[in-house]
């Protein structure tokens, strides 16, 4: 048995070894993904053992088909949040099992709700996908304890970016969840798991598709452009009032729109790779779906079947819409050439680390940006507005300001959301 086989084994124990020994082990896997591309049994290995390392979840018929939507990271968008209540709405159920996110993902956006449970069983799951069709849940001690005290090990030594960690981390929660059909939003660009470019993400998206086959796992690949900020908007609350806006039909303003298109197109694919049909019919639907008020039902039910209430989301709301929102004007005359995500992130990152609330869930920091990249600025033109829930964070103002870069030269950005579809097969 190799070095590699060895360390794998430790999964199957996980429960009992020691702390000590799950950092050595997690370490081994880190350096051994660092220093060389792995193979796709190693892999699959790592996978599988991740999943082992706790209980594997099961479905009756009644809560079944079933699927999810998950993400390779990258900073704005919605498509986590947004699109499983959209094909939630299709009758196709979505138990969803993540991780804390570095800014908006749905688990810790959704986590800042009153009294929302953000870690369920598998009972309080099955109820949630019985009475709701969508629960959420980060992972808890019995389902991949392993791929959580991993990611852990991979955040404190800034390897989360490592593709080849990414495919064994996703597919391990989806083997734990029991879902054999999945759609993965591959968000190409800066701060992109998958890689900066399209030919990168798609040669990544490539082995996560075998990887997937091989353990029993269809997966469906939607590379998004993330080179140029697909939202408007970065912050845990501000991604709640876009959701609360699209499930009750208030105005949303053009960039923000055109990603909400993006979401509805994206769970269109996830639902005619579950159910078939045309994704031009699926579109329809959920478009319907939105307009006579079944979003807006489906997150009440999710909200009430996870402990909390439409009326504490609406309280939340209404107190952020109050929230004074700080001005940053643009320090010089040019073009928005484009935004400085990887810094963005950092900032973000910061302000959670600075933040009293212990257990992750809060939203310090949000800001809206009110240019977009290509247009025209003159020094001191408002460039995004700044919500902090404590001012002693106004000092990160000069910092945001470097996030947004103008040249003396126009520059028009890609206008494609959608880079291209990778399906098993």
């Amino acid at each position: 048995m190799s070095e590699f086989d060895n360390y794998i084994e430790l999964f199957n124990n996980w429960k009992i070894i020691s702390d000590t020994k799950k950092k050595t082990c997690c370490n081994f896997i880190i350096e051994t993904s660092q220093a060389r591309e792995l193979s796709m049994e190693e892999i699959e290995l790592i996978a599988n053992g991740l999943a082992k390392s706790g209980s594997a979840w099961k479905w009756p018929n009644d809560v079944q088909p079933i699927t999810d939507v998950c993400s390779t990271g990258g900073s704005g968008s919605m498509t986590t949040l947004l699109c499983p209540y959209l094909i939630a709405t299709q009758k196709i159920k979505i138990p969803q099992v993540s991780v804390l996110g570095s800014i908006a993902g749905a688990i810790d956006t959704l986590g800042i709700i009153p009294d929302y449970s953000y870690q369920l069983s598998h009972k309080a799951m099955l109820k949630a996908l019985r009475t709701a069709g969508i629960g959420h849940t980060l992972n808890t001690p019995d389902m991949a304890p392993a791929d959580l005290f991993l990611f852990n090990q991979r955040k404190a030594q800034n390897a989360v970016n490592l593709p080849d960690l990414v495919i064994s981390s996703l597919l391990a929660k989806k083997i734990s969840s029991g879902l054999t059909k999945v759609l993965f939003d591959v968000r190409v660009g800066p701060v992109g798991n998958f890689g900066t470019t399209i030919e990168e993400a798609e040669q990544n998206c490539r082995k996560l598709i075998q990887v997937g086959r091989n353990i029993g796992i269809d997966c469906t690949c939607v590379l998004t452009n993330h080179d140029t900020a697909p939202i408007p908007l970065f912050g845990r609350l501000e991604s709640l009032n876009v959701l609360w806006s699209v499930a009750n039909g208030i105005d949303l303003d053009a960039w923000t729109l055109s990603h909400i298109e993006t979401n509805i197109d994206i769970a269109a694919i996830a639902c005619e790779s579950i159910k078939g049909g045309s994704i031009r019919g699926w579109t329809e639907s959920i478009r319907k779906s939105i307009l006579n008020g079944d979003v807006f039902d489906l997150i009440r039910y999710n909200l009430n079947s996870q402990g909390s209430s439409i009326e504490s989301l609406e309280m939340l709301i209404t107190k952020y819409n109050k929230t004074k929102k700080y001005a940053i004007y643009s320090p010089s005359d040019g073009y928005i050439n484009r935004f400085d995500f990887v810094n963005l992130r950092n900032i973000f990152q910061q302000a959670y680390f600075e933040s009293p609330i212990i257990s992750g869930f809060d939203s310090p920091l949000g800001i809206i940006l009110k240019v977009r990249e290509g247009v025209e600025v003159h020094k001191g033109d408002l460039i995004m507005e700044l919500r902090v829930n404590n001012k002693e964070l106004l000092k990160h103002t000069e910092e945001l300001k470097k996030v947004v870069l103008i040249d003396k030269k126009a520059k028009s950005p890609p206008q494609k959301k959608i880079f291209k579809v990778i399906k098993n097969g």
